[in-house]
This record gives structure tokens, sequence and C-alpha cells, in this order.
């Protein structure tokens, strides 16, 4: 958090001052302990408004941006969901479980509109739109008509992942 303010000159008592404005009782007090680790937790409602007075998405408070492959990040305390930061973000927009998570009911729980936008995003790909190889798009195209895969696609990077519907859920690392 500290970086994002500072990157955006913003102090912590202004940050404060924005977090006040929401209805969220801070002081920069309370913003110099979280910086410093002091203050560990924050409820769902505060990391909203955080990233809302910051102007950038929860996400990007969340987990760590990555730029190294081999860096890890342990999602629960006892280190049994430990993944790529990319991988996590890609968790937290609901785009692929993490190892261990079961797919079939992860993606039981995808919403009509999100599946549509799915969809969307793979008639661009078999169209050519992306640029992607016409072999690659047939494939994708061949795949998703025969009901073999689940695809999930990433917006933001135009990333695809393709996980098999029947999968045990403990693919490890993509």
């Amino acid at each position: 958090m500290k970086e994002i303010r500072t990157r955006q000159g913003i102090t912590a008592e202004q940050l404060a001052n924005r977090m006040r404005e929401l209805g969220v009782p801070f002081d920069k007090t309370v913003i110099a302990n979280f910086e410093t680790g002091r203050r560990r937790f924050v409820t769902v409602q505060e990391a909203f408004a955080l990233a809302y007075a910051l102007n950038v998405a929860p996400i990007n408070l969340l987990t760590p941006v990555a730029d190294e492959m081999d860096d890890t990040y342990q999602v629960v305390p006892n280190g049994s969901a430990t993944v790529r930061p990319l991988h996590v973000r890609d968790w937290l927009r609901g785009m692929v479980p993490l190892p261990g998570q079961d797919d079939r009911v992860f993606y039981s729980e995808v919403s009509p509109a999100e599946s549509e936008m799915q969809r969307e995003t793979i008639a661009e790909i078999i169209s050519g739109r992306l640029g992607l190889s016409k072999d690659f798009r047939e494939s994708i195209a061949r795949d998703y008509a025969a009901g073999q895969f689940l695809p999930m696609v990433s917006n933001s990077a135009r990333v695809i992942a393709l996980f098999t519907v029947g999968g045990t859920g403990d693919r490890g690392e993509r």
C-alpha cells in the first residue's frame, strides 16, 4: 500500500482524510500501522475503501505484482497453497482455482454474465481478431465445441488458460 500511496504522491494524512470521507474512521496512525505491519488485518470493507481511495483495483492491494516467474505467494497460513503471484491474481479474478481446489465446484460458481463474457472472448479468439495462429484457433474451436475444455480467459492480458472439465483440480502451476 505504501508503494502505491507514495507513487501517487499522497501522504498518510491525505489517505486517512480520504478514508474518513468514505466513512472509514482512519487517521494517519492507522495508515502507518498498516504500512509497517503493526496492524496485520484489514476488513473487506476497509480493503475496498482503501482501493477506492487510492484509485486502484483491490487486487493490487491484496497481492504483489511479481515480475519474476519463480516468485511465490503463500495464500493460506499452513503453506498448502503456495503459488506464483500471477496465479493468485487469476484466482482472485475468479479465472482459475488454486492447486488442490475442485475445478467443478470452483467453476460452478461462475455467474451467467461472466460465462457469456468468456464465450464472447472465445468467439474473438476463433475469429482471428487476436492474431493467433489458424491451427491454434481451430484447436480452440474444436475443443470448445466438443465441451472438452472449460475456457477461462484473462481479458486484461489476453492470456488463455484451458483446463479439462474432469480434472482433479490439482494441476500445479501453469
